[in-house]
C-alpha cells in the first residue's frame, strides 16, 4: 500500500499546482485529474531516484516556508 503524502492544491488563473509536503516535488496541470496524475508521476520519480542515490537527503517543506518574511 502506497504511503499517503500532505498535499496542498491551489488553482492559479491558467492552471493547478500540487505540492507534496513530505517530498517538497511539485507538479501542475489543467485540470485536478491532470495535477493529480502528474504529482504522483513526480513523485515516483522522485523516489526512485533516491532509490538509486542513498545519498539524497529528503527535504520537507515547513510552515515557515510559507511565510513571507
Amino acid at each position: 500500500m502506497p504511503k499517503p503524502y500532505t498535499v496542498i492544491v491551489r488553482k492559479s488563473k491558467l492552471q493547478y499546482v500540487a505540492v507534496c509536503l513530505e517530498l517538497n516535488v511539485s507538479a501542475c496541470g489543467d485540470t485536478l485529474a491532470e495535477v493529480e496524475i502528474a504529482l504522483k508521476e513526480a513523485i515516483e520519480l522522485y523516489l526512485e531516484d533516491v532509490a538509486a542515490y542513498p545519498e539524497t537527503q529528503i527535504s520537507a517543506i515547513t510552515a515557515s516556508d510559507f511565510l513571507l518574511e
